[in-house]
């Protein structure tokens, strides 16, 4: 690692400490925005059209994780009730009319309402929107991932929460779900479709978000998003999610520090913070529940209208012409940090939501829980984690994924290395022997290829860091466009 890269880092780390002194404490950033000294981000009053939507299609999944922000589990052993196809088709349609940019499709697990999802992601990219689907992958087969590799600039997030099957199905109560998650997001890949890891750390699998954040990498995934357990929803009913956010940060530190920068990561470690600058950051996009309830966000319990009942545009009125309402900041002041947010009268997802009307407020006072349906909270893993056997997955399927070179012009074996022009954006790169023997390889081959070449050109070197240089040089090669998966 050069100097210049490593000062790079030096001034990364110093603007991340700066910002996480007032990552935890509300009433400390608030001060800190009174006083001048820390500015929040954001608009100072909402815009005309709301900017993003994000569109949460059912209440049901097949997990139960016992930290799910949308409390899923129990609407799903309780059959609450979603929007139709053609109801959300109506809201897809409005939603496009109104002028939104950017969409979010969720759940619950969207991929239990496949042919929806499918069709709606299309129909919103096809509408030049930005397009993201969340998933924890299960159901991600061939015949998903081919449908969803011809949805343009479509991002899907597809959640890790271990390094390990026994760290991921345990947390998320259903085996075989690490798996399927890995092999989603291999198969996506597989196909060009951009990829997003998201991993929830909890006190179970914190001492291990090295060793996730090195599978991810392996496995060729271009970014990854680290985050708290938020206090809503399931969350808010037991358990203990506390785990230390300078943890967090130092492992991603550590990390880069060994395979630098060419994984995006972000660290998110305080997903309530705009609570303490709320009556200055305005809200600048709807979510509707698969109720038809159309909200700000998912860490605000406040309702203001339902659809296709009203329009987008009639809900986000109500929004800008009250902001910020009287109920929200109180609300908001009330919350010292972001733990108390599942202590207040009011808590997102768990609690019945409150209507924001023109005048006069209606409070709309807790519903009861019927506890019967209500998933126990998963008690910590008391087994042998297994990173060997999640490594030997991760990479054998990394290995195994062909590639093809993109339109290039190259000079030369690589000996004394090669330039290579992509013709696309018109880029030259040089590249160093080994990269250029990956190349090689990587026209109509798998890495595995080259590693054999290599093991043989270098038989002293083991094959496991033979392994990792040739996805290194995968990652780049993939990053700078010299080549591209060739779709099974």
């Amino acid at each position: 690692m050069d100097r210049s890269r490593l000062g790079a880092l030096s001034q990364s780390a110093a603007g991340r400490v700066a910002s996480r002194r007032f990552d935890r404490n509300f009433r400390v950033r608030r001060v800190a925005r009174r006083l001048g000294i820390w500015s929040p981000r954001g608009l100072a009053m909402p815009p005309e059209v709301p900017v993003g939507v994000k569109l949460e299609l059912t209440h049901l999944c097949n997990l139960k994780c016992p930290f799910c922000y949308t409390d899923s589990p129990r609407h799903t052993r309780a059959g609450s009730a979603d929007l139709t196809d053609d109801e959300w088709r109506a809201v897809v349609a409005d939603a496009v009319g109104t002028g939104v940019v950017e969409a979010v499709v969720t759940g619950g697990e969207p991929l239990l309402r496949k042919e929806l999802t499918l069709e709606i992601v299309s129909t919103l990219s096809e509408a030049g929107m930005g397009c993201t689907m969340n998933t924890n992958g299960w159901f991600v087969d061939d015949d998903v991932a081919d449908r969803l590799s011809g949805v343009d600039g479509l991002l899907v997030n597809i959640s890790l929460d271990g390094a390990t099957a026994e760290l991921h199905d345990g947390a998320r109560g259903g085996a075989g779900s690490w798996a399927r998650a890995i092999a989603a997001a291999d198969r996506l890949l597989s196909r060009g479709v951009s990829v997003r890891m998201i991993h929830v750390v909890t006190p179970t699998n914190v001492a291990h978000l090295e060793d996730v954040l090195e599978h991810v990498w392996l496995l060729g995934v271009p970014s990854m998003r680290v985050t708290r357990v938020g206090m809503v929803g399931a969350a808010a009913r037991g358990g203990d999610w506390e785990v230390d956010s300078r943890a967090l940060y130092s492992a991603v530190e550590r990390f880069y520090g060994r395979r630098g920068s060419g994984m995006r990561i972000n660290v998110n470690t305080a997903s309530a913070a705009n609570l303490a600058a709320i009556e200055d950051v305005a809200p600048a996009a709807l979510l509707v529940r698969p109720s038809g309830a159309v909200m700000i966000d998912s860490q605000k319990p406040f309702r203001y209208g339902t659809v296709p009942d009203e329009s987008l545009q009639q809900c986000w009125d109500r929004i800008s012409s009250t902001w910020p309402h009287p109920a929200v900041v109180e609300w908001a002041e009330g919350i010292a940090n972001s733990a108390w947010i599942g202590r207040t009268e009011h808590v997102p997802y768990r609690d019945q939501d409150v209507e924001i009307v023109r005048a006069p407020r209606k409070v709309v006072t807790r519903r009861s829980v019927d506890e019967s349906k209500v998933p126990a909270i998963a008690p910590p893993i008391e087994c042998a984690v297994n990173l060997g056997a999640a490594r030997g997955v991760v990479v054998g399927l990394a290995l195994a994924r062909r590639y093809a070179h993109t339109r290039l012009r190259y000079t030369g074996s690589g000996r004394r290395g090669r330039f290579v022009r992509v013709v696309g954006d018109g880029r030259t790169y040089r590249l160093n022997h080994t990269a250029a023997r990956v190349m090689d390889a990587l026209n109509g081959g798998a890495p595995v290829a080259a590693v054999d070449e290599l093991a043989r050109a270098y038989p002293g070197v083991a094959r496991r860091a033979l392994e990792e240089d040739v996805l290194a040089n995968v990652r780049l090669l993939v990053a700078r466009k010299v080549i591209e998966p060739v779709r099974p």
